[in-house]
């Protein structure tokens, strides 16, 4: 999580880039969360379309 400005997000970018390691857990951990939740663009489409 980063503070909402640019800075702050700046920083994060740069902190994730320089441990690819971390970034490419975080990335798996979201992935994994978004199949747990259902989440996806077909799942979208039929929220917005029923």
């Amino acid at each position: 999580m980063s503070e909402p400005d640019p800075h702050a997000l700046a920083r994060a970018f740069d902190t994730l880039a320089a441990d690819r390691e971390a970034a490419r857990a975080m990335g798996v951990a979201a992935h994994s969360l978004a199949l747990d939740l259902g989440l996806s663009w077909q799942h979208v489409i039929e929220e917005l379309t029923r």
